[in-house]
């Protein structure tokens, strides 16, 4: 199994593309993990709309920068 992450703020412009870039690879064994920085466009209802059980999105409650969301990713994908 492959693990991504994936970091977004107001991606909805481009958030789809990039997860169907994803869904396109010969790799097929993955999962995505979203972090949304706490976005304030529809990057939520996009992500939604993908419906793929390999994608999970988590939205932090403020901003709080690229590598806190990041970190915040890392931390749903490693075992405690």
């Amino acid at each position: 199994m492959t693990d991504i992450l994936m970091a977004v703020y107001n991606g909805e412009n481009y958030i789809k593309e990039q997860i169907n870039s994803i869904i396109r690879q010969t790799v097929k064994d993955w999962h995505l993990y979203i972090c949304d920085d706490c976005s304030s466009d529809n990057t939520e209802e996009v992500v939604k709309k993908m419906d793929d059980d390999r994608i999970s999105y988590y939205k932090l409650k403020e901003n709080s920068g690229a590598c806190f969301a990041r970190n915040y990713g890392i931390n749903k994908i490693l075992p405690d």
